[in-house]
């Protein structure tokens, strides 16, 4: 039992692995978005479904090992070649790197890589709840089989707790993707040897040949995973995946910080810093002209500025062209210490005087984080993102952030940010991001100017901000500034009235709502602009799901479809005649495990999104907020498992309970963060994040609990020959299709749209039709001969 039982933490801990590192290749190769994201992980875990419901068994035989051994064997060997592949997948189709990928490839190349890796490690759960009973029986255990299901989660959960502690924090930083992979593949494959050589129990009937077959396969593999560990060959495997991966550049360095990917590109003396794929900074001659306009524009605006704040993107040109202005003191705040460690690595006379100057304070922090703690006034605030592509990034464009920033702002201080425009034409989804952001300053700014362009440029400030191109060629002529593109002939092409108007013409009747922290609208908009580039026909179902009617009918209608696909499966696999009889309480325990994957999802991505909105990104916390759920998960599994064996196994009333507790907690969030009459943002920032702590920690518990209720009450209800490893395989595979569905429409549609209170209030709706839908069952299976309600 000991193998089995470090087996199955393994088997956690190598899930969460496989799907930390493949997620942050699979972005870096796509330029990860909310979309991206949701993609990705519903992508995993309905593979992981898939695998988890194929491995169900019907019979009662006991366990050979063998099959949860090859799942095993086939996952370890799969995942260093998984990790390959990403890296190629757009060489492979014909992408060149930096180019743009729409939506089909993404969604094409992510379900491709993803299907044998979680189908493999999916079957692994289905496969140890067997063998887990099988043992226990054979090792004179009597306890339920509920009980072995519960252990397994429980023990799949732990180990996947500690993957994502241990991987964020300790391998990322310190090894490469394939050095990971190998050492994960390694581990697996010994404990295979383990588990056919010393996990044996009385009667196995795994045939001897085959026994030796595995584990002398495992043991060879083994060898080979720690000889590519031991003598370079994974290092050397992960060059060459880069050389693949960026061809045609000339890759210098490739890094992951526990913030993002970063690779350094060469060509002559010209390098180009690379973060999640995309190009951030380039050095010694970046984009003069962007630059310059990005820093000249706002700096120009204000009189005589003497403090200016830099959010990122402030090495590789803007803090020289900030320092030819008068200003004494420039804050540059950017995330992540790893970038400029790296950018001093290759350095050059552009970002070596930049980044040694003594007017210049780094300071590495989230922006976010930073305008909420300091107290210092700034003259110009610049924001060096260029759009909110995703809610990370939307921090810095919502109403509460733009508050924050006039409170930081003197009396006639500017706030300058970029978007995405043209000189032309704008598209519709360009027109609602811009009208959305536009109307998010007004709400805050007494004064907001727009310099439409190829980047679009919106100055605000909380006083009379006077912008002419009088104003502006008058100041640049008094700093004598020396500038390349940008002079008073530019100022004049870029300001001219006629283009001005053209811009207000063009958005005048455009409806967008406003970007608020809570309800990130211009995440929304920022996506369908993506898709228009690169997925047009994407947009035509996002359409949809801009009207409250439109996300109701679109989520029921992805919910009817999980509904009937379960009940199908279920008269399908069991060949039932009596439909409403037999297949109604199997389905009605399948849509309540379905919900609470959903739910699971939503309460993990909503306290996530309301830290980061509160606190900036820090990274730790939220590493150890999804840690505090996971822990909150195991909990709650555990205790459910004790109360039904304390109450005689009746598992109705736990899960009819639980779903109760569930609809009730759902509404906290929104009453504590959002009622007007509680200032609970007034309280000290401890206790709030010990309020967030505790919330994860009720909300893991409260999904988890379900798990050993629906599996034991599943089996009562569905089928008398169900056996515990065919029901707790059903139940996990419909938590975790809840879960693939709440991550994409989560953070993609309900989120952005609905915001967090409409997000709670779609949870809720669901969750009362699975307690109807239990209620129902339950009342009527008190009439049948077999249904008592126990």
């Amino acid at each position: 039992m000991k193998w089995l039982t470090i087996t199955l933490l393994v088997m956690g801990f190598s899930g969460m692995t496989a799907q930390i590192i493949l997620l942050r290749e699979l972005l870096t190769v796509f330029y990860g978005n909310e979309l991206s994201i949701g993609v990705i992980l519903s992508g995993w875990l309905l593979f992981e479904a898939l695998g988890a419901y194929a491995f169900r068994k019907k019979n009662s035989q006991p366990s050979k090992p063998d099959s949860f051994v090859l799942m095993q064997f086939l996952f370890a060997l799969i995942l260093p070649l998984t990790i390959y592949t990403a890296r190629i997948i757009k060489h492979l189709m014909s992408i060149p790197p930096g180019e743009g990928a729409g939506f089909g490839s993404l969604a094409l190349a992510s379900l491709a890589l993803l299907l044998p890796v979680c189908f493999a490690h999916g079957a692994l759960f289905t496969s140890g709840c067997n063998l887990y009973s099988s043992q226990r029986k054979m090792a004179g255990k009597t306890d339920q089989e509920t009980d072995s299901a519960t252990s397994v989660y429980v023990l799949e959960a732990l180990g996947t707790l500690a993957g994502a502690a241990c991987v964020t924090f300790f391998l990322i930083p310190f090894f490469n993707a394939f050095q990971i992979a190998f050492a994960v593949s390694a581990i697996n494959l010994a404990l295979c040897v383990a588990l056919m050589v010393y996990g044996r129990v009385p009667n196995d009937q795994t045939p001897v040949m085959r026994r030796h077959f595995l584990s002398g396969l495992s043991a060879v593999f083994c060898i080979v995973s720690l000889a590519l560990l031991a003598f370079n060959g994974a290092n050397a495997i992960h060059h060459l995946s880069i050389d693949r991966q960026w061809a045609g550049h000339n890759i210098v360095l490739y890094h992951n910080s526990i913030y993002e990917n970063i690779a350094v590109g060469r060509k002559e003396n010209q390098y180009t810093f690379y973060t999640g794929g995309l190009p951030s900074i380039t050095v010694p001659d970046p984009d003069i002209l962007t630059v310059e306009a990005n820093i000249h524009f706002p700096l120009l605006s204000h009189a005589a500025p003497e403090t200016a704040l830099l959010l990122s993107g402030g090495a590789g040109g803007a803090i020289r062209e900030t320092l030819k202005h008068p200003v004494k003191r420039i804050d540059y705040v950017e995330i992540d210490p790893e970038l400029l460690r790296i950018i001093r690595m290759f350095p050059t006379p552009l970002t070596v005087s930049e980044l040694s100057d003594e007017r210049v304070n780094i300071i590495f922090s989230d922006g976010r984080l930073y305008m909420k703690e300091t107290p210092v006034e700034y003259d110009v605030i610049i924001i060096g993102m260029d759009m909110p592509s995703d809610l990370q990034s939307n921090r810095l464009f919502t109403a509460e952030f733009f508050g924050m920033a006039a409170e930081r702002l003197s009396a006639d201080g500017v706030l300058a940010l970029t978007l995405p425009g043209s000189l032309s034409y704008l598209d519709p989804e360009l027109k609602k991001l811009h009208v959305s952001i536009l109307s998010t300053l007004q709400h805050v700014f007494r004064t907001v100017h727009v310099i439409p362009g190829d980047t679009t440029h919106y100055l605000a400030g909380p006083g009379d901000l006077l912008i002419s191109q009088d104003i502006l060629s008058e100041r640049f002529h008094e700093r004598s500034l020396e500038t390349e593109y940008f002079d008073p002939f530019y100022i004049e092409y870029r300001l001219h009235e006629r283009r001005i108007q053209w811009f207000f013409d063009s958005v005048r009747n455009v409806e967008a709502a406003l970007n608020l922290d809570f309800t990130p609208a211009a995440v929304f908009y920022s996506l369908r602009y993506h898709n228009a580039l690169f997925s047009p026909s994407l947009n035509t179902f996002l359409d949809g799901f801009e009207t409250p009617a439109g996300i109701a009918l679109r989520l029921g209608t992805v919910f009817a479809v999980l509904f009937i696909v379960f009940g199908s499966a279920e008269k399908l696999l069991f060949r039932r005649k009596d439909t409403i009889k037999n297949v109604a309480p199997g389905m009605a325990v399948n849509f309540t495990a379905i919900t609470t994957g959903f739910a699971g999802m939503i309460f993990d991505i909503a306290f996530i999104f309301m830290f980061q909105a509160l606190y900036g990104y820090v990274f730790y916390w939220i590493g150890i907020l999804v840690s505090i759920f996971m822990a909150g998960t195991v909990s709650g599994s555990r205790l459910a498992a004790l109360l039904l064996a304390r109450t005689g196994r009746k598992p109705i009333p736990l899960l009819i309970k639980l779903d109760m507790a569930l609809i009730v907690f759902a509404f906290l969030p929104a009453v504590l963060f959002l009622a007007p009459g509680l200032r609970l943002f007034d309280l000290p920032a401890a206790l709030i994040k010990t309020v967030f702590l505790v919330l994860c920690f009720c909300s893991g518990m409260l999904t988890g609990a379900q798990f050993p209720a629906a599996v034991d009450l599943y089996r009562r209800w569905s089928d008398t020959r169900n056996t515990m490893p065919s029901s707790a395989g059903l139940i996990y595979a419909g938590d975790l299709v809840g879960g693939c569905a709440g991550g994409i429409i989560a953070g993609v549609v309900l989120l952005p749209l609905a915001g967090l209170p409409g997000t709670l209030m779609t949870l809720i709706v669901l969750k009362i039709l699975s307690l109807m839908m239990l209620t129902g069952v339950a009342l009527t299976r008190k009439h049948q001969p077999f249904g008592e309600v126990s």
